[in-house]
């Protein structure tokens, strides 16, 4: 998977240290398959740092027990702006 320029600096904007991430051992940015969805996922360190920021704004959080990670409507709301997603 390869991370555009553009989208680059939207993780930056967001708070991301990418060459901190380029410099680690995992991928930065990885595509993977979620079986139980047959849906692709943004994995490696990029999709780390992004579920931990998610979690830290209070725009997403986990539901216990599960895999499962469930956006406030606020949270969607600034998501979707910050990285300039269509719905």
């Amino acid at each position: 998977m390869i991370l555009t320029d553009v989208r680059a600096l939207r993780f930056e904007r967001f708070g991301f240290n990418l060459p901190a991430l380029r410099r680690m051992r995992r991928p930065v940015c990885r595509a993977y398959l979620d079986w139980s969805e047959w849906r692709y996922h943004l994995g490696g360190g990029l999709g780390a740092v992004a579920v931990e920021q998610l979690y830290a704004r209070g725009w997403a959080k986990r539901e216990a027990d599960t895999r499962v990670v469930r956006f406030s409507n606020s949270g969607m709301a600034q998501f979707r702006d910050t990285f300039q997603l269509r719905d």
